[in-house]
């Protein structure tokens, strides 16, 4: 009874309301009987278009991978960048005037590295901040993983010993090349890494307080 019912007022409208009605998605419609209607009248209609969850996923992959590669370029810029720049003030350094002393170049990488991670974290990071900030992360789990190995030598000196410190901050190459190998694989980037994500998170902060 109640199709039929139904089959009477989808008969009573004219073409244009079948239409819309078989094009609107949240209408209430009887689809097989509203079908029977419109292959009456031979009329043709696509079907409503539904949501599906196929793009939501698409979207989320793509802001992901958009996520990820800010992260990596904002790594490559605070480490590598750091070098680049700093590669070419060395050159120009060393011919104002060489430091005498072990602990006068490492003084000056100190410096230059914090320094030139910082400033690009205020002129470049700051672009991506959301991901910029976190950059800091895989550089210190490194330098830990570094500690944890070195701890595991004989001669290794684990937190806040006078070796371990030496060792990592201020190493002494001309008695211990490998020290400074060290130094520059696992605290460098580190720091410079820290400077470079400290730098992004303090000028966002001055730029949302209207500085």
């Amino acid at each position: 009874m109640q199709n039929k019912s139904l089959a009477e007022i989808y008969s009573s409208k004219s073409d244009d309301d079948l239409i819309a009605l078989a094009t609107d998605a949240d209408a209430l419609i009887d689809e097989a009987v509203l079908a029977d209607e419109l292959l009456r009248r031979n009329i043709t209609v696509k079907p409503p278009a539904t949501e599906r969850s196929t793009p939501k996923k698409n979207s989320r992959v793509v802001s992901l991978l958009r996520l990820l590669g800010a992260f990596v370029l904002n790594l490559v810029v605070a480490i590598f960048g750091t070098a680049i720049v700093e590669s070419s003030i060395w050159s120009a350094w060393s011919r104002i005037g060489r430091a005498h002393s072990i602990a006068g170049v490492e003084a000056r990488e100190w410096f230059l590295s914090l320094t030139i991670a910082a400033l690009l974290g205020i002129f470049v990071g700051r672009r991506w901040s959301r991901t910029a900030v976190w950059v800091w992360t895989l550089p210190v789990v490194f330098f830990g993983l570094g500690a944890l190995l070195y701890s595991t030598r004989p001669n290794g000196r684990f937190l806040a010993g006078v070796g371990f410190a030496e060792h990592f901050f201020v190493p002494n190459c001309l008695a211990n090349p490998h020290d400074c190998r060290d130094f520059f694989v696992f605290t460098i980037p580190a720091a410079r890494a820290a400077a470079y994500s400290l730098a992004v998170r303090l000028s966002s902060h001055f730029q949302s307080c209207g500085y």
